[in-house]
């Protein structure tokens, strides 16, 4: 698990469309986090740092004045109500952290760029659920709650007698022994995606709580010696490290978990013997 794969079985075209479409969107989605990951590494530290520090802040100060300058040039007026405003980002926590010595200019541009990746990632898949539950005769679309993902999976897998065979084929692609494991993974990522999208990446003392639950709950099902296995159950007890109201960054691990198991999930749904719907 430390390193990293993000290829995925090349599907049939027409077999199942909700698999097409996951696949060709997730497909884009790799490519670009791959390509900025690989021109991030070829910039100097300094020169990363210099760049969020001073132009991008520098610059968030003057962006309405820059516009109405290039308005001017070309003719044209421009008047906002924010020309008057006191305006800018605020990148005290990057600051600090690179004061201190917590993190470097790569690494903060990185894990926020694997928070993106997490979370659009996490839509996908939720989505191309939704897609594969809903009919495919113009009905209305399944509504789908978070946390249920898995169990409405497979309710819709055992009605069509594939749960078996999906099962199987998710324990050859993925590091579930069972569907249980497979169930308390998806809970662990559902509290990782909570804290991004309504905490702003920022543990609430609630929110600690709740997820030393899910994740003693995962970490209780890795026990397997397989090195998989052990890479998963080390990232998560030792490379997350949640603070109180301190900003979480997510390593390079743990998204690589997480686009495993998905992948590994869309991919055993797709195998699993899913009739042909176009």
């Amino acid at each position: 698990m430390k390193h990293t794969t993000i290829s995925m079985l090349t599907p049939e075209l027409g077999r199942c469309p909700a698999y097409d479409r996951f696949y060709r969107t997730y497909s884009m989605l790799v490519a670009t986090n791959v390509v900025t990951h690989h021109l991030i590494h070829q910039v100097s530290e300094a020169h990363l740092a210099d760049l969020l520090l001073c132009e991008v802040v520098e610059g968030a100060k003057s962006d309405y004045v820059r516009a109405r300058t290039l308005y001017s040039a070309m003719g044209l007026s421009f008047e906002a109500v924010q020309m008057g405003e006191d305006r800018g980002l605020d990148l005290t926590d990057v600051s600090q952290s690179l004061a201190e010595g917590r993190a470097t200019a790569k690494q903060i541009i990185l894990a926020f760029q694997n928070f993106n990746e997490f979370v659009i990632l996490f839509a996908l898949f939720e989505d191309a659920v939704k897609d594969l539950l809903s009919p495919t005769d113009g009905g209305s679309a399944v509504k789908l709650k978070e946390p249920k993902v898995m169990e409405d999976l497979l309710t819709y897998l055992q009605g069509l007698a594939l749960f078996k065979r999906f099962k199987a084929e998710l324990e050859a692609r993925t590091i579930c022994e069972d569907y249980e494991d497979a169930k308390r993974l998806w809970t662990y990522f559902v509290a990782l995606r909570h804290l991004y999208v309504h905490s702003g990446g920022r543990p609430t003392s609630k929110w600690m709580t709740d997820y030393k639950e899910v994740r003693d709950a995962v970490v209780s099902r890795l026990e397997s010696p397989d090195i998989g296995t052990m890479d998963v159950r080390e990232i998560i007890e030792e490379e997350i490290e949640p603070r109180e109201r301190v900003l979480l960054m997510l390593p390079d691990g743990l998204v690589n978990i997480f686009r495993n198991f998905v992948v590994g999930v869309m991919e055993a749904v797709y195998v699993s013997g899913l009739p042909r719907t176009a």
